[in-house]
Order: structure tokens, then sequence, then C-alpha cells
């Protein structure tokens, strides 16, 4: 009998400290979040377009001439 309570107590200590783990698991990651979401709000779409110009106009043009094709193939 003594045993089962003791075993009880260890269970309920570790299941304690499992909570306590995952709440400060839990903790860091809202405050990673906080910290990084400013850094995600300063990218702008301008830099981006800055920075991949060639891939939007490659893709542009794709689209364009597979467009004007469909088109001429329905006329």
């Amino acid at each position: 009998m003594k045993k089962d309570k003791e075993d009880i107590k260890i269970k309920k200590r570790k299941d304690t400290k499992d909570l306590l783990n995952i709440n400060s698991f839990i903790n860091r990651s809202i405050e990673f979040n906080r910290e990084h979401h400013n850094e995600l709000d300063n990218i702008s779409y301008w830099n981006l377009i800055r920075k991949y110009w060639f891939i939007i106009l490659i893709v542009l043009l794709i689209t364009i001439l597979l467009i004007y094709k469909i088109i001429k193939l329905v006329i």
C-alpha cells in the first residue's frame, strides 16, 4: 500500500514536470513568433520583385504565349 502511494506521488511529480516542460516550450514558441513577426512584416513585395524580376518576366511571357496559342486554336 505504501509503495502504491509512493508510485502515485512519483507519477504525479513526473506528470507535473512534463506539463511544465510543455508549458515552457509553448511560451518559448510564442516569444519566438513575436520576435520574428516584425521581420516578416518588413519584407515588401517590391523587394521580392526587384530580386526575382527576370523569373517573373519569363513566367509572364510563357503564360501570354500559352494564352495566345489557346486562342488561336479556338478561332
